[in-house]
C-alpha cells in the first residue's frame, strides 16, 4: 500500500520513488523490532533432566560429546 501511494511518473510509467522505498524499509524495520521485543519475552523451554542436575548421566555425557 505503502509502495502504490509514493510514485513517480516517468515517461508515462509509474515508479515507486525513493522515498515509499525508504517508508517501506522503516516500516519493515519497525516490525522487524516489535517482532525481536516480543520473541524475548517468550520464556525458554526447559528439560527436566537439566533443572535436576543430570549433567553426569549417560544421555548428559553424550551430549557433551557432541558438543565438543
Amino acid at each position: 500500500m505503502v509502495l502504490a501511494q509514493m510514485t513517480t511518473t516517468v515517461g508515462g510509467h509509474s515508479f515507486t520513488s525513493e522515498e515509499g522505498f525508504r517508508t517501506g524499509l522503516m516500516i519493515g524495520c519497525g516490525v522487524a523490532l516489535v517482532a525481536a521485543a516480543i520473541a524475548a519475552v517468550i520464556p525458554a523451554a526447559r528439560r527436566a533432566a537439566a533443572d535436576a542436575g543430570e549433567a553426569g548421566s549417560a544421555t548428559g555425557a553424550g551430549r557433551s560429546a557432541v558438543r565438543a
